[in-house]
């Protein structure tokens, strides 16, 4: 029977209600958080990869790195763990991460012993009681299981259906959520957050498209989604989804565009290029939109989406380090945001959005 308490550091840790507690603060984590944490507490001190991670804490689900780098991020927040001083999580560059801050995990992993039996025969009553015990409680547990398979699924199809419609706007309404980062640089997940960034722009941009904004669509971020449902949450006909593969100079973007009312793809399409390529790939991407819509843009819409705010690979990739930062909102990622803006600015000083 494992107990529920333990410590790390000098912080408590209550996984049946998801909080730490340090005296008087309390702070509570996502159950996924705390899934990371657990199982981190029960390897203390060891450098634990990605894969073991998201396999062991995201069972049966297909995320990328980003859900992972994303708690971890959480994890330091809640304990106020500085990641270049790290006393309670370490990060080891392309392997994994430790925790690091001392862990009392007694209780956590403490496994209640069966009392001692006088003789033979009350040893064989014993084994033979719990065994009885045993296969009544496998099939209450088969039987439960069943049930709540049904009725999860009745009250999922319930949901969707009673879920509250959003009047769809009268022209065509898209949401972009974000792109998964597929490549095997975790620390890549800004440049994936920043091609979904531009093309959430470059549609905008489009009056006979209704967009939704980057601040509705990044809550998706990381998590597995019904598109039909969020279809009918963000009050839109279709969303594009897709992913980042990004592996030195080499960029690969895949999409697919889904009629949010039904669930059914409209198309898919992979792009593939080198980074300096990577403003053309957009521009496909914004193309194949606009014609599976049968939009009609404006000469000043197409002079727009023709122009680019810069032709410098180098300097754009500095900026999306920097908008990654921005979108922190810390005082010590504003900071860290500025330098990576005023490097695009060295790189190419006509970038204005770097400005």
């Amino acid at each position: 029977m494992v107990n529920k308490g333990f410590r790390v550091a000098d912080w408590q840790v209550d996984p049946s209600t998801c909080q730490i507690s340090q005296q008087d603060k309390i702070v509570k984590l996502e159950p996924k958080v705390m899934e990371l944490l657990v199982y981190m507490a029960k390897h203390p001190n060891e450098v634990l990869s990605r894969d073991e991670l998201l396999d062991n804490v995201w069972v049966g689900m297909v995320v990328g790195y980003e859900a992972l780098t994303n708690a971890i991020i959480k994890l330091r927040k809640a304990f106020a763990d500085d990641a270049r001083h790290p006393r309670v999580i370490e990060t080891f560059h392309k392997k994994g991460y430790r925790l690091v801050a001392e862990v009392n995990n007694e209780q956590l992993l403490k496994v209640e012993n069966p009392s001692p039996v006088p003789d033979e025969l009350n040893s064989r009553k014993a084994l033979s009681g719990l065994w009885k015990l045993g296969f009544a409680l496998s099939l209450v547990a088969i039987l439960g299981f069943a049930i709540w398979e049904i009725f999860y699924r009745l009250d999922s199809r319930a949901k969707l259906q009673l879920s509250p419609q959003l009047e769809l706007p009268d022209k065509p309404s898209i949401a972009v959520l974000p792109f998964v980062n597929t490549g095997n640089n975790a620390e890549h997940s800004y440049f994936s957050d920043g091609i979904t960034d531009d093309l959430i722009t470059d549609l905008s941009n489009l009056s006979g498209l209704f967009v939704i904004s980057r601040n509705s669509t990044f809550q998706y971020k990381g998590r597995a989604v019904d598109v039909r449902q969020v279809a009918s949450t963000l009050g839109v006909r279709y969303i594009l989804e897709g992913s980042v593969r990004r592996s030195g100079d080499q960029v690969r973007i895949n999409t697919q565009l889904i009629d949010g009312s039904s669930g059914g793809q409209i198309w898919a399409e992979r792009y593939d290029g080198d980074l300096e390529d990577v403003f053309e790939l957009q521009d496909r991407v914004t193309e194949k939109i606009i014609n599976a819509l049968a939009m009609q843009l404006t000469e000043p819409e197409r002079q727009l989406l023709a122009s680019a705010e810069t032709s410098n690979p180098e300097a754009y990739d500095e900026f999306l380090k920097g908008w990654e930062r921005h979108w922190r909102f810390s005082r010590s990622d504003f900071s860290q945001a500025e330098f990576h803006f005023r490097n695009a600015l060295r790189l190419d000083p006509g970038y204005t959005r770097a400005n």
